[in-house]
């Protein structure tokens, strides 16, 4: 029944793969949109972390924004900043996100649409970010205070696959029963759970 509730909900999700090929940390999202009259529209809007520790199921409320994209006519757009919770860099999650994002314009006839350019912010400026970006397929300019923009000709010419051994996509029914009854609690009472199966260990 909770797996179902999640369902129609729009809800899916993803897992974390460790060094030995398990899954512990899953993130359950929520992808909304869908053709328009001249391009498309989707966002991506991740919802709750969840993770095994100590015999224990921690859910996490994610605060994250920008991975959006809207297509009209040729010109494609997406979220004015791509920005990930501390607890969530690093684990190959934004490359899998933002791909969701290409694949689905793409997937929806708007890959040649021409890519606006994304401002980079100097206060964001680190290997990692930059990294991102460049894996991702745009042209970087970087000045010297770390602003600087990144740039894509054509929607069809950025990464369109996440690299499954960092995330690895999931039906609902594969994860342990526990963490899709803590997910349905906490998504239910609006991530406040509480019960001796969940234990929510603050804001993302």
């Amino acid at each position: 029944m909770r797996s179902k509730w999640l369902e129609n909900a729009g809800v899916h999700v993803a897992g974390f793969v460790c060094d030995d090929g398990s899954v512990r940390e899953w993130l359950f999202m929520r992808t909304s949109g869908g053709p328009t009259e001249d391009g498309c529209r989707v966002a991506v809007t991740p919802l709750v972390l969840c993770g095994v520790a100590g015999g224990r199921v921690c859910v996490q409320r994610v605060r994250a924004k920008g991975f959006e994209l809207a297509v009209h006519r040729d010109k494609a757009c997406f979220g004015r900043e791509f920005l990930l919770p501390p607890c969530l860099r690093g684990k190959g999650l934004g490359t899998y996100l933002l791909c969701r994002l290409v694949c689905f314009g793409v997937a929806h006839g708007c890959g040649d649409a021409h890519v606006r350019s994304l401002n980079l912010i100097a206060r964001q400026d680190t290997p990692l970010r930059n990294a991102f970006y460049e894996n991702m397929g745009f042209r970087l300019t970087v000045y010297r205070d770390g602003a600087g923009w990144a740039r894509c000709a054509h929607l069809h010419l950025l990464r369109q696959r996440h690299d499954p051994a960092k995330v690895c996509d999931m039906p609902l029914f594969e994860c342990p029963a526990s963490v899709i009854r803590a997910t349905y609690e906490g998504l239910r009472r609006g991530g406040n759970a509480s019960t001796r199966h969940t234990a929510v260990f603050g804001e993302g």
